[in-house]
């Protein structure tokens, strides 16, 4: 079975938000704590990106400090893996670990392909501005 979600826009505590709806998911970030937030599901990006702030919560340990491309420029960052949780239909947690930069001045959460896209079919719909998830397990 899989599970759809609405395209929606990052969290912000302000109403007024003037981010675009984008094919974001709920998410759990899994370490040495879990932290519950929404990620940007991008297939353009290779590897998960995390704000270095959220990485230090976690637990993450980092790697070798690397120059990232952005759209915004190049930034700092840190290689490092993530497990990630995505809920599925009847409240089935599914767990995946991932390649992961941790960023210095970045503020989003975005899942690139690797790791992720190998444990899911992944429908965009932008017409009807959701995202079809539907989780395989491969042989």
């Amino acid at each position: 079975m899989a599970k759809t979600y609405k395209y929606r826009k990052a969290l912000s505590p302000d109403r007024d938000d003037p981010t675009p709806l984008a094919p974001r998911i709920p998410v759990l970030l899994i370490g040495k704590i879990t932290i519950q937030n929404v990620a940007l599901l991008d297939s353009g990006v290779t590897d998960t990106s995390i704000p270095l702030e959220i990485a230090e919560l976690l637990g993450l340990k980092l790697g070798d400090k690397i120059p990232v491309r952005t759209p915004g420029g190049n930034i700092t960052g840190y290689e490092s893996h993530l497990t990630l949780g995505i809920m599925m239909e009847h409240d089935r947690l599914v767990k995946v670990a991932a390649p992961c930069h941790v960023l210095t001045d970045f503020d989003e959460i975005v899942i690139g392909r690797a790791g992720f896209f190998d444990s899911f079919e992944i429908t965009f719909c932008e017409m009807k501005k959701e995202i079809r998830l539907k989780h395989v397990v491969s042989k």
